[in-house]
């Protein structure tokens, strides 16, 4: 009888010792997805502040841009304006000296 009691003793200790090692591997498993999430969500969060990073100075450069070209434009109207100006008086020089001209 002893030895069927060995035996059976062996068995619960091996059942225990495997239910042992199942509960640790599903502890284990459960901290590793811990684990992959926190990752994942510092992840996501460092992408996102990236991607709003990147998209601020894309917006800064846009502006920058915009107003060079506004700059330009301004530059060159006021050129354009002067020049109009200086014909305008050129213009009307000339036609005041012709209207003088038929006068006289």
């Amino acid at each position: 009888m002893e030895l069927a009691q060995e035996i059976i003793d062996t068995i619960r200790q091996a059942e225990q010792a495997a239910e042992q090692r199942e509960a640790q591997a599903g502890q284990q498993a459960e901290e590793i997805i811990a684990e992959a999430r926190s990752g994942a969500a510092a992840q996501k969060s460092e992408l996102i502040r990236q991607a709003r990073e990147k998209a601020v100075q894309t917006e800064n450069a846009a502006k920058a841009q915009a107003d060079r070209i506004m700059a330009d434009a301004e530059q060159a109207e006021g050129a354009e304006l002067e020049s109009l100006r200086s014909a305008v008086t050129e213009k009307s020089d000339q036609a005041v000296k012709a209207v003088l001209a038929e006068l006289l």
